[in-house]
């Protein structure tokens, strides 16, 4: 099974330096995926999603509320699984201002009142979850070997179903997608786009169907893994005896790829619609682009998002050759009710799935000569929202139409000169003196009730607000009234946010 919080804290070594939960008691079934220990204040660009950090303080040794909050939240924005603070040494109870952010962000906070070493705490539960890793693989692999068996020996689809149920010791069900063939029992196919335990089984990267089980009473996390070995199992089943569905799914890949290519025509479209089984003369056309470690997984959650909305005229696959999942909705209804109804879903449905994904929405396309247009500004936004997640996890292409803009218009090394030409000053002062000025010009120029609201964001006083601004106007030689620099300064702040995320903007 995966490491959990809960686990961690009930280890005999962590248990040595006895834990408290200081904020996010409710959440402390979050898997951890490793923990790393350090007390470098800029530490969240370095850790992962699913991460846990134990630090004794010594970063924050110094620095004011407003910074100790920042820390917080820039963990939590980074889907750190905790934070671990030593309240023994440096500190001797945590900072207040602390476990309330954390608590606010939803990041729990655990306070160790003993020393223990960090060291055997990273050794002892590091070894754990190496062992469970390797344990999942094993039991993966297992069953990719009594799966390969069955076909070897000319089963089919329900043959691997029955030897599937027998290694996990639970029905199976496999739940076709809906317009590939065969009538589909609608309860059975609600129940499998609902359930998160449900695994899309891909032919030709899109989803031929879901393949699910109840994992009530089983350790999940090898329930999980066989499942996921058994979808590629069942998608070699199915292009071996489903020829007509087979070509349908190669169709719609083909679909995700030309649309994501520059300089594609409206009769490559139409064509490429008609092979995908979709409409080629609907009054509009919605286009939804993801992205994520599981593709397979991105691809189901599309799926289901954009069945709900428009559930007789949408498809789902992912582009050959890269791991963008494109997903398009011929609308029969008011797109920008579509467009609302998609995102909802997206919204409710990644947290649901327990993936580390993001998904945009691209304009909405009256012609299919607009659809590929549709498509690549999506890919672009999406761009965008990967680069800012997992603070955000979907996007509607007009709500970032300046981050796209400057992407169109410069590359990553243009950015960081754009940024470096308007805020420099401000970049070198914050390097030197440990400042927050950058963070200061960017709190007042998005705040929506000026200056007093801006000083809430921060935590600050006013008067320690009207001297900051007082430094950044020197320091700029700028009028923070004057409008177009107001707006050149914001455009500013959005390319350094782009370049300084250009490891995850590719």
């Amino acid at each position: 099974m995966p490491v959990l919080l809960h686990d961690v804290l009930d280890h005999a070594v962590v248990r040595r330096g006895a834990p408290t939960v200081l904020a996010g008691a409710d959440r402390l079934d979050r898997e951890v995926r490793w923990l790393h220990s350090s007390d470098i204040y800029e530490i969240a660009p370095l850790l992962r999603d699913g991460d846990l950090l134990l630090t004794t303080g010594l970063g924050l040794v110094g620095r004011d509320e407003a910074d100790a909050r920042s820390f917080v939240r820039s963990l939590a924005q980074r889907g750190v699984a905790a934070l671990v603070l030593e309240t023994c040494r440096y500190y001797t109870a945590a900072p207040a201002e602390m476990v309330a952010e954390a608590e606010r962000v939803g990041l729990p906070m655990v306070g160790l009142d003993r020393v223990v070493p960090f060291v055997e705490v990273t050794e002892a539960l590091n070894a754990v979850i190496v062992d469970t890793a390797v344990h999942r693989l094993r039991h993966a692999d297992e069953v990719s070997q009594q799966l390969s068996s069955v076909l070897v020996g000319g089963g089919g689809v329900p043959e691997a179903l029955d030897r599937l149920s027998h290694v996990l010791g639970a029905p199976v069900r496999f739940v076709p997608e809906g317009g590939l063939g065969e009538p589909v029992d609608a309860a059975l196919l609600e129940v499998a786009s609902e359930l998160p335990d449900a695994v899309p089984v891909l032919v030709h990267g899109a989803v031929a169907g879901w393949l699910h089980t109840d994992l009530t009473g089983l350790d999940r996390s090898l329930g999980e893994a066989a499942l996921e070995r058994a979808a590629t199992a069942l998608s070699l089943a199915i292009m071996r005896d489903e020829h007509t569905v087979a070509a349908t799914l190669s169709g719609r890949r083909h679909l995700a790829g030309l649309l994501l290519e520059t300089g594609t025509g409206a009769a490559a479209t139409r064509a490429a619609l008609r092979q995908a089984a979709l409409p080629a003369d609907a009054a509009s056309y919605v286009t939804v682009v993801g992205r994520g470690a599981a593709p397979g997984r991105v691809a189901a959650v599309l799926e289901r998002a954009c069945s709900s909305a428009a559930p007789t005229s949408s498809v789902t696959a992912i582009a050959a050759g890269t791991s963008y999942v494109v997903s398009v909705i011929a609308a029969a209804s008011a797109a920008p009710v579509v467009v609302a109804d998609v995102r909802q879903s997206l919204e409710v449905g990644m947290p649901l799935a327990r993936i580390d994904a993001v998904a945009a929405i691209g304009p909405v396309a009256r012609r299919v000569d607009d659809l590929p247009r549709s498509a690549q500004e999506a890919s672009v936004a999406l761009r965008v929202v990967w680069a800012r997640a997992p603070r955000t996890r979907v996007v509607e292409s007009r709500q970032v139409g300046l981050e796209r803009a400057l992407l169109h218009g410069h590359d990553l090394e243009q950015l960081q000169s754009l940024a470096e030409e308007h805020l420099g000053p401000l970049l070198a002062y914050d390097a030197r003196r440990g400042g927050r000025l950058v963070d200061t010009l960017r709190a007042l120029l998005e705040s929506t009730s000026g200056k007093t609201g801006a000083a809430a964001r921060l935590h600050i006083r006013r008067q320690s607000l009207y001297q900051r601004l007082s430094r950044i106007t020197s320091l700029l030689a700028t009028d923070l009234d004057d409008p177009g620099a107001r707006t050149s300064l914001l455009v500013a702040l959005h390319a350094l946010d782009l370049s300084t995320s250009a490891d995850r903007l590719h």
